[in-house]
């Protein structure tokens, strides 16, 4: 049986996805199979895309409940991305049995649970939730004490705030990129970024400095800092600026006390020198340190004087015209996402343990 007769049951080359015909081969570009795979057998699939073509089957079926049972057991990482993608646009309802506590977290939307006795409780959000309202966790034998001990803290796998990450067909389609670039792509690319004929390979030292004239580091920007806080003075301070061709020529901040203080060689002055800086220095690149109640105002009067590149510390969400670049370093946004890998590697050791155990 080919895969294009396993997903269409052998009708055709039409399957019926929510009620809407569609050629089986654009089906099967939704589970990252290509049109060559279309008519080889499908005893030639790897492990993935067999769990891949065993999820386009069940979703391509006419219903509105999905069971699922342990649905995560020995899926790669792209069907295992794919498979959290199409449950959360699955428009009937999905019952799901599983271990995997983090893959809970990420698709559900209530739990159930056993609290013994064929007593079920259904609890709101996924497993990290659950154990948030119910004070504990599955584990067999727990003690009132220890209910009332872990009830009112969140979960340590709470996952609240992920960030959003790349579709299972982005990644697919930047994992294939490098390889789609050839070596005559590269030097032709190569050969209109010196716009002089080439012989017989490159003048690299011409090569690096015309790579770096386009990079924009061949010149010094200057830079001006608005707030000058903690993380303010420690952006000042910071070397690697000079460095990689960034001259920091003015500190600015609201706070009439901090004003005339020396920080890296600067004095702070009052943000109403702002347009006096930029007049004096040219100033090509703004940095916002500065609380989110006030970013705006100040990205505001940076866009009115000319700053069309601003880096933005604060924590906050800023609106700018068309044709300004804003780029958003938010250091709590950074720290959930480590803390979201580690515990995905707890989690993972965790279960390593118990499999151990058992």
């Amino acid at each position: 049986m080919t895969l294009a007769n396993a997903l269409s049951g052998g009708h055709g080359e039409r399957v019926i996805i929510g009620g809407q015909s569609r050629h089986v081969v654009s089906y099967m570009k939704d589970f990252l199979f290509g049109p060559e795979q279309a008519n080889p057998p499908v005893g030639v699939l790897s492990g993935g895309e067999r769990g891949r073509l065993m999820l386009a089957r069940a979703l391509a079926q006419p219903a509105n409940l999905l069971v699922l049972d342990e649905p995560t057991n020995d899926l790669d990482l792209e069907t295992l991305d794919l498979l959290q993608e199409m449950l959360a646009d699955y428009p009937g309802t999905v019952l799901v049995v599983s271990h995997d506590r983090d893959f809970l977290d990420r698709v559900a939307t209530s739990t159930i649970a056993s609290e013994g006795d064929g007593r079920w409780v259904e609890y709101a959000g996924g497993y990290s939730d659950m154990v948030a309202q119910r004070g504990y966790g599955v584990r067999a034998g727990a003690q009132p004490q220890e209910r009332e001990k872990a009830s009112g803290s969140r979960a340590r796998q709470d996952n609240a705030a992920k960030p959003k990450r790349l579709s299972f067909k982005d990644k697919h389609a930047l994992g294939e990129l490098p390889g789609r670039i050839s070596g005559a792509t590269i030097e032709l690319d190569l050969d209109g970024l010196l716009a002089i004929p080439r012989q017989l390979g490159y003048d690299v030292a011409y090569l690096i400095h015309q790579i770096s004239r386009e990079l924009g580091l061949t010149q010094r920007w200057a830079v001006a800092i608005v707030g000058i806080g903690n993380l303010g003075h420690a952006l000042a301070n910071y070397s690697g600026f000079s460095s990689r061709g960034f001259r920091t020529v003015a500190l600015l901040d609201a706070d009439d006390s901090r004003h005339g203080e020396i920080v890296a060689g600067l004095e702070i002055r009052g943000f109403d020198d702002l347009e006096t800086v930029v007049r004096e220095h040219g100033v090509g690149i703004g940095v916002i340190a500065t609380p989110a109640v006030v970013a705006q105002s100040v990205v505001d009067r940076m866009v009115e004087l000319g700053i069309r590149s601003i880096l933005n510390f604060a924590p906050t969400i800023l609106s700018v015209p068309e044709g300004i670049d804003v780029r958003r370093v938010d250091l709590s946004s950074e720290l959930q996402i480590l803390a979201y890998h580690e515990q995905r590697k707890t989690t993972a050791a965790l279960r390593d343990d118990v499999g151990e155990t058992a």
